[in-house]
């Protein structure tokens, strides 16, 4: 039987890959030596397929500094590809973004602005063939801009869907899209990004064993953004986008692997009741049928949390009321050493529903609470001190049994909650 794998296992691995040798097959210029971006990508496309170019070697596009409008979505399905741009990023003392360009910046800006969700992005890193795989491809060096100048979340910046290997780092994700970056069924790194003003700034969210998802989230700045800073989803919305190959029928992804660590992750509070700097989840919202369960494995190391709403939310996720399943998910998650300040409400939430039905009265009409699942939570240092949860015996809309498990610290908690 296979070991499971471990955060630290996964921190180390993913390391590895990061590091792997940048011998190049090609480099393609933009503008000076292809005029767009598109295609570039459509020069890599055909080189990878139909030339002698080593599937070990690195095909690089390199971006002058600029703004660029596209033909939107950029499809990243090359294997071994790296799409450079020219912006720089300031960091801070620890390496952090600060959001600020110390160098001419290579922008790509969604005209007219992105709308809708899913079908709509700016890149998408996936499959689109047998021999088009998406894996090993890397983003660093972009201001991605959804469009929408602030004022309105809409589409993606980036969505990465099963693939291995991707890399995503040193960009500037912003143009308030509904999420900054969506990864989905994917392994890879998310490092050293400024990531500002969306409606969640990354969401990470399950695969299976055929398309694993483990990720490493490191470094990043993550500010102002709606919903959530980071979320972290035990389950997925298991469609795909038209571009990529299609998700068959019945396919079930429910597990993930992440690791959290050295990120600053701040001023995410527009929403009292529930906005998160770091949200971890058991069910998204339209997960398909028959799949009724999540499961995540977390380790949260060295962040900063700061003037979020909740600093950090553990919770049902999506288990709409309506919908006729019952719902279960088991989640497991460690803390170490992570600076928990500021927080509007509560410094964390621990709770078998959707956060905001835990916070508002009026809303767990519409979410039903998780039954027969287990949160383990281990906590040895106290960077959740002054944590709420919410851990009833009985949901109190159906009048369900829900003999759900709550672990922190090795101590299981009653049933109640210790808030008003």
């Amino acid at each position: 039987m296979r070991s499971p794998t471990t955060p630290m296992i996964l921190a180390m691995s993913l390391l590895a890959g990061t590091v792997a040798s940048d011998t190049r097959a090609e480099d393609l210029y933009v503008p000076s030596q292809v005029t767009t971006i598109q295609a570039a990508v459509a020069q890599a496309r055909v080189d990878r397929l139909y030339t002698n170019l080593s599937k070990n070697e690195t095909i690089v596009i390199h971006v002058a500094a600029g703004q660029y409008v596209e033909t939107l979505p950029i499809v990243l399905d090359v294997p071994n590809m790296r799409l450079e741009g020219a912006t720089v990023l300031a960091t801070d003392s620890r390496g952090i973004p600060t959001g600020s360009v110390n160098a001419a910046e290579t922008r790509i800006v969604a005209k007219p602005a992105l709308a809708g969700y899913n079908t709509n992005s700016l890149l998408i890193i996936g499959p689109t063939g047998t021999d088009l795989t998406g894996n090993g491809v890397t983003v660093q060096g972009l201001v991605l801009d959804a469009g929408n100048a602030g004022n309105a979340v809409g589409g993606l910046d980036i969505l990465v869907d099963r693939v291995a290997n991707f890399s995503i780092r040193r960009n500037i994700i912003s143009g308030a899209a509904g999420l900054g970056v969506d990864a989905r069924a994917a392994s890879g790194v998310i490092e050293d990004n400024f990531i500002v003003g969306n409606g969640a700034g990354s969401s990470m969210a399950a695969g299976n064993k055929s398309s694993p998802a483990s990720y490493w989230f490191r470094k990043n700045r993550v500010v102002n953004n709606k919903s959530e800073g980071v979320g972290v989803c035990g389950s997925n919305l298991g469609g795909s986008n038209p571009v990529l190959l299609p998700v068959a029928p019945g396919t079930v992804f429910d597990s993930l692997t992440a690791v959290i660590s050295g990120n600053d992750v701040r001023d995410n509070n527009q929403y009292p009741s529930f906005t998160s700097g770091i949200r971890l989840m058991v069910i998204v919202p339209t997960i398909p049928v028959p799949q009724a369960a999540g499961n995540l494995s977390v380790s949260v190391t060295n962040n900063t949390i700061a003037n979020n709403a909740l600093g950090v939310s553990i919770d049902a996720g999506f288990p709409d009321r309506s919908d006729p399943r019952l719902w279960t998910g088991n989640l497991r998650v460690s803390f170490d050493g992570n600076s928990i300040s500021g927080s509007k409400l509560t410094p964390a939430l621990i709770t078998f529903v959707r956060n905001n039905a835990a916070t508002q009265p009026s809303q767990p009409k519409y979410w039903k609470y998780l039954q027969d699942s287990t949160f383990t939570i281990s906590d040895p240092n106290g960077d959740l001190d002054g944590y709420w949860f919410d851990h009833p015996a009985i949901d109190p809309i159906d009048g369900r049994f829900l003999e759900n498990v709550l672990v922190v610290n090795g101590l299981a908690i009653p049933n109640g909650r210790n808030f008003k």
